[in-house]
């Protein structure tokens, strides 16, 4: 890969692990338009990137819930209803996405990606089309009569199968979340804190899996030093910048810029059918 192919492939994947556009789209589009592959050690060093970046950036409520899980390890009662905290509470909002969320695309992802038309052009188009319709359904059904302080663990439930769409990479992660907040009314800062939350654990989950079969070093080998050094800034940089704008912006203007990023994944998509056609 050369420099420009490793700087392009960061900035799909940053913008993928934090907003809605799917990297499936940007992986076609490299594939067929720039015609490079990219290889699972730039996977690797952007999922460390992103790890690193959603862990510093919400250090204060990863160290929160970590105390939080100290405290239930060490008097277990506190986790009763009547006793919980915030944190507690969103531990457990977490976890019941996060877990079966994992184990599913663990399991139906890939049977999903061996199959051929399913991964065609022609049907990411359609599904990029659907997805304008969820965010739009989604913007207008939110009452936003929740904030960050009214979690729920009992919503995890209608975000867990909202979330199911995600099985299939047309969907990402981050618009399954906005869709599964906005649908049991959350107002936008809790939508944009809880979503980022989300998205910083199936990061760390993504992370873990990979280090079974790349290591920093070998990454460093494949990649290049210059251009891992170039893909780090690059990355960091759109990171921070896309995180810092949704936490003052994320609005119904954003669900708007989703659905326009998604019309243009949709015309692309049909676009690259016919040409391979």
């Amino acid at each position: 890969m050369t420099t420009f192919h490793v700087i392009i492939d960061s900035i799909f994947r940053v913008l993928s692990g934090v907003v809605p556009l799917s990297y499936g789209w940007a992986s076609q589009i490299e594939d067929h338009i720039l015609h490079f592959n990219s290889k699972i050690e730039m996977d690797y060093l952007i999922t460390l990137i992103l790890s690193v970046a959603f862990f510093v950036y919400f250090r204060f409520d990863w160290l929160g819930l970590i105390s939080a899980v100290a405290k239930t390890m060490i008097n277990p009662k506190s986790i009763a209803k009547a006793n919980r905290t915030l944190d507690q509470e969103v531990i457990l909002f977490l976890g019941c996405i996060s877990v079966p969320l994992l184990l599913l695309r663990h399991w139906i992802s890939p049977l999903i990606a061996e199959v051929e038309i399913l991964s065609s052009p022609i049907v990411y188009g359609v599904l990029f089309l659907l997805s304008i319709g969820f965010l739009q359904f989604a913007s207008r059904w939110n009452k936003r009569t929740k904030g960050l302080n009214h979690l729920r663990t009992i919503d995890a439930l209608p975000i867990l199968l909202v979330s199911l769409l995600s099985l299939h990479p047309a969907f990402p992660f981050a618009l399954v979340f906005w869709l599964g907040l906005s649908l049991t009314n959350y107002h936008y800062d809790a939508v944009f804190k809880y979503s980022m939350l989300l998205l910083g654990v199936q990061s760390f989950a993504h992370l873990f899996h990979l280090m079974g079969s790349v290591s920093l070093g070998g990454t460093l080998e494949v990649v290049g030093h210059l251009n891992a050094i170039a893909a780090t800034v690059v990355a960091f940089t759109f990171l921070w910048m896309t995180i810092d704008h949704l936490q003052k912006n994320l609005s119904e203007n954003s669900f708007r810029s989703a659905q326009w990023f998604s019309f243009v994944a949709a015309v692309s998509s049909f676009a690259l059918h016919f040409l391979k056609g």
